[in-house]
């Protein structure tokens, strides 16, 4: 284990002076979990597409049942998906 300093998506755009993000990539070890649980619809409006490794099979706290609660929350924010692997997920509008 090991501490990281974390950030809101909002205080991403607003550090970052952004007004759209084409991808965003999401590799954060186990992190998306509670990432994905905190974010809300307006969060992902200037968000394309959003490409996920979720790591249920890597972090004991996490089982497929939570990846497809997040991927279920992603999608009724207005998303589709893809996956080949149930780990990898490309989220599109």
């Amino acid at each position: 284990k090991y501490k990281v300093q974390g950030m809101s998506l909002p205080s991403l755009f607003k550090k970052l002076d952004l007004e759209k993000i084409d991808l965003l990539k999401l590799d954060i070890e186990g992190a998306e979990y509670n990432l994905l649980d905190a974010i809300n619809i307006n969060d992902l409006d200037k968000v394309d597409q959003i490409f996920i490794e979720f790591h249920h099979h890597a972090i004991p706290e996490f089982s497929q049942l939570d990846t497809k609660k997040s991927v279920k929350r992603i999608s009724s924010f207005g998303f589709k998906y893809f996956t080949f692997d149930y780990h990898n997920y490309l989220f599109f509008k």
